[in-house]
């Protein structure tokens, strides 16, 4: 039985997920080999962290984002498209797209990145570039689509979109394997999509029955995803390709189950991680920023530069408790909270009856 926390019902493993995913994202991002020998990023890092940011839970944290959204998201019934939630959705997009440029612009002094249409256009396209707010935005870009046409895909049956899911899956992993490269057709679209659809059948199974089920199963994969993730660690540097696909999936029900078993076995401390997973949106979106900027300008930790990653996720955690404190105002924009709709209060008839 899932536990509550707040006065809202929210689920404490669905919670801890998000805010794990964004950790990971933030590790990624971190590591001196996200993006092969492109850009050596913030210094040394222990083995502990790649293997993390790398094997088959790392590679799975955005996409593991992309199920909860489909799990979760609510449109009126009889509709076939989305409207509000994609205007919802595309508004922080626009609004992290601009802010992360001016930042750059004040902080970097890069006008070239800042100001020019064209570049800020590519940022707002997905398309990664030096010094770009939005390099790692792709995921918001896609979730706009998806959840604009989430009614109609909510039309079919449950056995036709868990099909139209793993065709998805497949074939972005066989794109990935034919081309060898991580472009936004194999990884970020396709892959993504797939994994949305998943998160619209568990939207029917219900979260409850799913997480009963998993549960079972959690010690299987968690010694089969950390059995596949050292194979992968001692091997070789890099991860094959050809396994894209089922570390994708493996790597999503591992992080599931990783919560699940902390909701389980720490509900205390899960609760308390759990408190704080409305922040996860805004790390995901800020991280991009000091990393940026610690490339640029960067600052030496002497032998803790392995801190940087922790310390970047602190500083967000942080920043959202002022926003919510302070300005909640800019919580839908920033962190994608919906505003809270004022208690209504009920008055008693001023001539009641006498019962």
């Amino acid at each position: 039985m899932n536990r509550t926390f707040s006065s809202e019902t929210r689920i404490v493993w669905v919670d801890v997920c998000r805010l794990l995913c964004a950790f990971l994202i933030v590790l990624g991002h971190c590591s001196p080999i996200v993006a092969g020998d492109r850009v050596a990023r913030l210094g040394e890092w222990f083995v502990s962290y790649l293997f993390f940011a790398h094997n088959a839970l790392g590679d799975s944290r955005v996409f593991a984002f992309y199920v909860l959204a489909g799990a979760f998201i609510t449109f009126r019934s009889g509709v076939w498209m989305n409207g509000k939630r994609f205007f919802f959705l595309a508004s922080s997009f626009l609004c992290w797209n601009v802010l992360g440029e001016i930042i750059f612009h004040f902080a970097l002094g890069t006008p070239r990145y800042a100001w020019e249409p064209s570049a800020l256009f590519t940022a707002m396209g997905g398309v990664p570039f030096q010094h770009s707010a939005m390099g790692a935005m792709w995921f918001l870009k896609y979730l706009c689509i998806f959840s604009l046409f989430a009614p109609c895909l909510c039309r079919l049956s449950p056995p036709v979109r868990l099909s139209l899911a793993m065709f998805a899956i497949l074939f972005g992993s066989a794109h990935f394997h034919w081309t060898g490269a991580d472009d936004g057709l194999a990884n970020e679209a396709v892959i993504g999509f797939g994994f949305f659809v998943i998160g619209t059948c568990l939207k029917e199974v219900g979260i409850a029955r799913f997480a009963a089920g998993l549960g079972k199963a959690a010690p299987l994969i968690l010694s089969g995803g950390t059995a596949f993730s050292v194979l992968i660690l001692l091997g070789q540097p890099q991860v094959p390709v050809s396994t894209y696909a089922m570390r994708s999936v493996l790597g999503v029900l591992f992080l599931f189950s990783v919560c699940l078993m902390a909701e389980r076995f720490f509900p205390c401390f899960s609760a308390r991680v759990a408190s704080m997973g409305k922040a996860a949106f805004f790390i995901y979106a800020y991280h991009c920023i000091p990393i940026a900027i610690l490339e640029a300008h960067p600052v030496d930790l002497g032998g803790f530069s392995f801190l940087w990653p922790c310390l970047i996720f602190f500083v967000g955690l942080f920043l959202y408790v002022c926003i919510a404190r302070f300005v909640p105002v800019l919580l839908p924009i920033l962190c994608l909270e919906k505003r809270k709709k004022p208690a209504r209060t009920i008055c008693p008839p001023l001539f009641a009856k006498n019962s």
